[in-house]
């Protein structure tokens, strides 16, 4: 599969909808993955072209599966598709720690659900 400019910057978008949502700034994501805040941005923005590794990283650092971070034209489970700016929106009154869980807790029964339903 081909990654295109269009999915770069869906995952971009991802990414910074789920920072958000756990709470966290571009710069305590950077520094956990071990990046600059620049490349942090170029990330977000769909400038910099990603490895599955830092896809990795990434998806550990903010606690949620690799498949909340990819383009859903990727999604083989179209029933699962979620607003992630309503999720947010819905979370952000939420300690860092309780969007964590919440977060966790959401894309485990998702997980789940997928894995019955296949």
């Amino acid at each position: 599969m081909s990654v295109t400019e269009q999915d770069l910057r869906e995952i971009g978008l991802n990414i910074a909808r789920l920072r958000d949502a756990c709470g966290m700034s571009q710069g305590e994501l950077a520094d956990e993955l071990g990046i600059s805040r620049n490349t942090m941005i170029a990330i977000e923005h769909g400038k910099s072209d990603l490895r599955i590794g830092m896809i990795n990283s990434v998806s550990e650092a903010l606690d949620v599966p690799r498949a909340a971070l990819l383009p859903k034209s990727w999604e083989t489970e179209s029933s699962l598709d979620k607003d992630m700016s309503t999720l947010a929106a819905m979370l952000a009154p939420l300690s860092p720690f309780e969007r964590s869980r919440c977060m966790k807790a959401l894309f485990g029964m998702a997980e789940a659900f997928v894995s019955v339903t296949k």
